[in-house]
């Protein structure tokens, strides 16, 4: 797929969102992870193909629908919710479901602690890049494969997680996604780029998509950090384990 199709794909993606029927440029900007003047030239061929209306010179209006397959069971989505307020009212963080749709991360679902003082961006329908390797990114390549990798991605695109941002090279791209363990936690004790330190698992159901279970948290110091980390990936491990093993007892009865 094109690098030009990918984006405008991802827009579309984007703006299919049933829950909202006004968009401003910079929101699509930034939750699509395009420069604003390469969604100018997408929005200015959408409105003249009468898939948007604009409002005014920053706000827009979607025109269209479509409906993408669902990529989850309607049971399903209900026992994660459940999972998920858990993990926020554990942590008193936030707690995310996440999967994949084409190059991208998409948030599925996502609980936040009501007492949270410092909300987390990313929302259900939100959606970034790949090339960032946070533990998010990390984990979802190891679970693609190296093969994929090396066919699909941009390998000169990617670059270190933390406050700067360091370009990697082919090689240790390769090196850090070959070191992950798919059957453990993943976090990153600076953060991201934006200031955000996630914890992250892969799950495995038969039926339903790859996923991640992730806890989202202010990339602040902690007094006992280690003593942080352990709980918040034994929190993780024991919602992966519950709803894989719910799943295979459901098959299996």
């Amino acid at each position: 797929m094109s690098e030009p199709v990918r984006k405008t794909l991802k827009v579309l993606e984007y703006l299919a969102n049933p829950e909202k029927s006004v968009f401003s440029q910079s929101e699509v900007a930034i939750a699509c992870a395009i420069p604003p003047a390469t969604l100018s030239r997408i929005l200015a061929t959408f409105e003249e193909r009468g898939l948007i209306r604009r409002q005014d010179r920053s706000h827009f209006v979607p025109l269209f629908s479509f409906r993408q397959e669902r990529s989850f069971s309607d049971a399903y989505l209900g026992k994660t919710r459940r999972v998920l307020e858990t993990i926020a009212n554990q942590t008193r963080q936030s707690a995310e479901l996440i999967t994949l749709r084409y190059h991208s991360l998409y948030w599925q679902d996502k609980e936040q602690h009501p007492d949270l003082t410092l909300a987390i961006r990313a929302s259900r329908g939100f959606s970034r890049e790949l090339y960032e390797l946070d533990s998010l990114s990390r984990i979802a390549l190891a679970k693609l494969g190296r093969d994929w990798l090396l066919q699909q991605m941009e390998k000169t695109q990617f670059f270190s997680t933390g406050e700067v941002k360091r370009p990697m090279t082919p090689q240790e791209v390769l090196r850090t996604i070959d070191a992950i363990d798919l059957g453990a936690v993943a976090y990153d004790i600076e953060g991201n780029s934006m200031g955000v330190r996630r914890f992250t698992t892969l799950v495995s159901v038969p039926g339903e998509p790859p996923h991640f279970l992730a806890i989202a948290e202010a990339a602040l110091g902690k007094a006992q950090m280690a003593a942080h980390i352990a709980r918040n990936c034994e929190i993780l491990l024991t919602a992966r384990k519950f709803i894989e093993t719910d799943a295979h007892v459901q098959q299996t009865a």
